[in-house]
């Protein structure tokens, strides 16, 4: 079982300040955020009411429009989204 985080990640002012420098749509603001839960695609799925197919096709094009290629460097995208520096 994956370990929960105690407190959120980010503020919801963070989260909106990501979604705005990301250019992000809701879901994949919404799959993100579940994302830094340590929600697995199955977990996602289910919390958002959606296919795992359906998370998975999100993952890959948040994969693709940020230039990375694995979650490691998509939370380091985000994360340098907040901090307001480019991720590569």
């Amino acid at each position: 079982m994956p370990v929960r985080p105690s407190a959120p990640v980010f503020t919801d002012d963070q989260w909106r300040l990501i979604a705005q420098r990301l250019e992000l749509s809701g879901r994949e603001h919404d799959i993100l955020e579940c994302l830094f839960d340590a929600d697995s695609e199955k977990e996602i799925a289910t919390r958002l009411s959606m296919s795992a197919g359906t998370v998975r096709t999100h993952l890959k094009r948040l994969h693709a429009e940020l230039g990375v290629h694995n979650r490691l460097q998509l939370v380091r995208a985000v994360i340098a989204a907040v901090q307001g520096r480019s991720h590569e």
